[in-house]
């Protein structure tokens, strides 16, 4: 064999080798990256949330995204939070710093929280569904 296919051979067994000791020894975070690889035991009577922004402009409801705010989807859920207690006010906030950037024509006038209480599976629950309505100060120059 040629030198550099023994190297590449090498590689790609240190790769393979590195990956299997990650999922034999449950590493929490990857060595090369600190990437956390598993999440943190949730008790079953414990319910995970899913929401989902939406800001009313021009008589229909749009979906807010998190690139609106120059986001990424998991720093987006943590300015909104994972409780239905913890949302009205973040709401308010993430929508406020929104309609701030924009012309008048383009703001919000309203804007609402969808919530999915995701049942767990075994506990013989269903799965919850709630609309939170968030708060917005008109900013100078908007029609409330």
């Amino acid at each position: 064999m040629q030198r550099r296919q023994i190297a590449i051979s090498i590689f790609i067994f240190l790769v393979s080798a590195l990956k299997i000791a990650e999922v034999t020894f449950r590493f929490e975070t990857f060595p090369l990256t600190h990437t956390g690889m598993f999440e943190e035991y949730e008790p079953p009577e414990r319910v995970p949330w899913t929401f989902q922004l939406e800001g009313f402009r021009r008589g229909r409801w749009r979906e807010i995204r998190p690139w609106y705010l120059g986001l990424l989807p998991g720093a987006f859920e943590a300015k909104l939070g994972n409780q239905p207690l913890d949302i009205p006010p973040r709401c308010s906030a993430l929508v406020q710093e929104i309609n701030a950037s924009r012309k008048p024509q383009m703001r919000y006038q309203r804007a609402r929280v969808i919530g999915i209480g995701h049942a767990r599976p075994g506990t013989g629950q269903v799965d919850r569904h709630v609309t939170i309505n968030c708060m917005i100060a008109p900013v100078n120059g908007s029609v409330p």
